[in-house]
């Protein structure tokens, strides 16, 4: 579907795909931003600032990926962009568990809190390990979408996401673990 996709924007006029591309692909693009950003209003924000940098380069884009990829790509760079401002406060993700409504109230209350803990420890992961685990995890990209997408080695994506598994269960343990790759 996508390479049909991809071969129906490359038909369209510069302006037309423009468009396209917003109107395909802004609300999983806001939601990757937001893992990021973490505050809605910001994070439109930053989808703009995507979009308007997708407008500037679009007519130099390479088809060395997919749209979408690129899209992924300039998104995770612009919301890197705005975390290293001095002003911005990072807060914890939403919770991973939708599941836990289903359950008494104690192991709701337990599953709340185990989330909270998780994200409190994805959150303060390396950038590097951060952005494997939201794509692979969150988003559910494969490996080598996510070395695409990172524009790294699906190696370095592996090591990355091993890194980042070890240092979340070292740090829920209770013990002291410090990756930066």
């Amino acid at each position: 579907m996508q390479i049909q996709e991809e071969n129906e924007f490359n038909k369209l006029s510069h302006q037309d795909l423009f468009h396209k591309l917003i109107l395909t692909y802004s609300e999983e693009i806001k939601r990757i931003i937001y893992f990021y950003i973490k505050d809605p209003m910001m994070a439109e924000d930053v989808l703009q600032d995507t979009f308007v940098s997708c407008f500037k380069k679009l007519r130099s884009f390479k088809h060395k990926s997919s749209y979408k990829t690129w899209l992924i790509r300039i998104a995770i760079n612009k919301s890197k962009d705005y975390l290293k401002k001095s002003y911005v406060k990072r807060t914890v993700l939403g919770p991973i568990s939708e599941k836990a409504s289903t359950f008494t109230p104690e192991y709701s209350a337990l599953q709340t809190e185990r989330d909270t803990e998780i994200n409190k420890q994805i959150d303060q992961l390396p950038i590097k390990q951060k952005d494997v685990i939201l794509l692979y995890y969150y988003k559910e990209y494969g490996i080598d979408e996510i070395a695409q997408i990172l524009e790294i080695k699906q190696n370095t994506v592996k090591t990355r996401l091993f890194r980042a598994r070890d240092t979340l269960k070292r740090k829920l343990e209770g013990k002291d673990v410090d990756y930066e790759n």
